[in-house]
């Protein structure tokens, strides 16, 4: 009788990364975000670090309305992120996620506008004035990079612009934005 040498492929399965086979994006999302596994553990690194940065804030500055309003801030700037980080992203969004997603959409808008609007008023009006071409174009590029991000947001592979973009417009359609 007759028997397939262990190296030829199953016939009844299909080549990796083809139509059918476990390996095979079904859409234009990055590989990196299609297998990308949640950051439990980052985040808790983080988790652990912020607690001993805090607890020396308040062991060298003693328990303070201005050592509380630090420690506090700095906790809603990583818990945000580390619970987007968490989410499965295959459940329909809660009611805690979209409010948690809409209000850091616009408070990432408002805070890099107004950057990008101080530093045009501050910095490119007076390099302008004076003459300065190469300033003035300095902060008009970092200005647009500003209102950039404010608009789309980055995402965490960094590789191109069209990925921000893509990711704003998934995240307008799990989350009903309309701008």
């Amino acid at each position: 009788m007759y028997q397939q040498p262990p190296d030829a492929p199953d016939p009844r399965k299909p080549p990796p990364y083809s139509p059918g086979h476990k390996n095979h994006l079904a859409d234009d999302r990055a590989v990196e975000e299609t297998f990308r596994q949640p950051a439990r553990g980052s985040v808790l690194l983080l988790a652990a670090l912020f607690g001993c940065v805090a607890l020396g804030l308040f062991i060298t500055h003693g328990v303070s309305t201005s050592t509380a309003v630090v420690v506090a801030s700095f906790a809603a700037m990583l818990a945000i992120p580390g619970y987007f980080a968490t989410r499965d992203r295959s459940l329909p969004p809660s009611r805690t996620e979209t409010t948690a997603a809409t209000c850091w959409l616009w408070f990432r808008r408002a805070l890099c506008w107004g950057l990008a609007l101080a530093l045009l008023v501050g910095a490119g009006v007076p390099a302008l004035f004076a003459g300065d071409i190469g300033r003035t174009l300095a902060v008009l590029v970092f200005s647009a990079f500003l209102a950039y991000v404010g608009w789309f947001g980055r995402v965490h592979t960094n590789i191109s612009f069209r990925d921000d973009i893509n990711a704003h417009h998934r995240n307008k359609e799990r989350y009903k934005w309309r701008l």
